[in-house]
């Protein structure tokens, strides 16, 4: 018997919890600040999403630059593909 069997309150988990599917399964990731750096600790993030199977879109947001690691970036969050990311980072 698990812990969430002993539960003593039932829940209907997509009624009580709907956004947690956002948060685990997000359908794009804005990632602000990012880097093409490695030895930056956001310019590892990127990476980590595509390693971690992100099946959501990664949305790079860093005015300074044009593209990293082949993503095409974006100046603000709140621009038009950016703003399509369902968490940020």
């Amino acid at each position: 018997m698990s812990a969430v069997d002993d539960f003593p309150v039932e829940l209907d988990r997509k009624a009580d919890f709907p956004d947690v599917e956002r948060l685990v399964r997000p359908n794009g990731v804005a990632v602000a600040g990012a880097s093409p750096d490695k030895s930056k600790s956001v310019g590892g993030i990127i990476p980590l999403l595509e390693q971690g199977h992100c099946k959501g879109a990664i949305y790079p947001v860093n005015p300074k630059y044009g593209e990293i690691c082949g993503h095409r970036t974006f100046a603000r969050p709140s621009e038009e593909k950016a703003n399509g990311g369902s968490l940020g980072i």
